[in-house]
């Protein structure tokens, strides 16, 4: 039932922002996971489009009849 209640989440809530109030880097504790993974995801897109641009600087060849 304690998942229901609304003034448990306000106390998780206020308890979180009262901790980054008294020490600012418990906010970059909380967003740390984010960050990595927004890191993860830019170096797989720039690989990826790496990978774009270098097909794209050599034409694949067509065998057969013109």
């Amino acid at each position: 039932m304690a998942a229901r209640s609304p003034s448990l989440w306000v106390l998780i809530a206020a308890a979180i922002t009262t901790a980054i109030m008294v020490h600012p880097s418990f906010a970059a504790l909380l967003t740390l996971p984010i960050q990595l993974g927004l890191l993860v995801v830019l170096r797989w897109t720039a690989r990826r489009e790496g990978r774009l641009e270098e097909r794209a600087m050599y034409p694949t060849v067509k065998r057969g009849f013109a």
